[in-house]
């Protein structure tokens, strides 16, 4: 802080540029780890909903419109509106949404996020999350 104060107290006006361009790093270092941090945020958030997913599916033993519909609310009330579900490399009974009791439940949750600097400068990510289960319902 004495520093600071001896460079403000110099007749010449290189300490006020060198302040100025310190707050402006320190400004633009904080909005870079706020950005971060909401990234991660989110990242965290598509584990939780990938998770509950895999539950649902995993306890129902079907995917069908029913357990669709359940998904997509849960999936609304997390605030993750825009992501894609997936269950690729789920071991469906031949022809039909059924999963046989102890067989594999993949569940891939996708999405893009965008953090932006300003209203110039966005940047997108993509995010994803798999989880792996095993069907706990059997099928005649």
């Amino acid at each position: 802080m004495k520093e600071i104060i001896r460079k403000l107290k110099e007749k010449d006006g290189s300490a006020f540029i060198e302040i100025c361009i310190g707050v402006l790093v320190f400004a633009m270092i904080l909005t870079i780890i706020l950005q971060t941090i909401s990234v991660l945020v989110y990242k965290y958030r598509l584990g939780t909903v990938a998770d509950k997913i895999s539950e649902v599916v995993a306890a129902e033993g079907a995917y069908d419109s029913t357990v669709q519909s359940v998904i997509g609310k849960y999936m609304e009330a997390n605030n993750v509106k825009d992501a894609s579900v997936s269950l690729a490399g789920t071991e469906f009974m031949p022809g039909k949404n059924r999963i046989q009791l102890n067989d594999k439940i993949v569940v891939t949750v996708t999405t893009k996020y965008s953090i932006g600097f300003s209203a110039n400068v966005k940047v997108t990510i993509n995010l994803k999350n798999v989880s792996q289960t095993r069907s706990g319902v059997y099928w005649k």
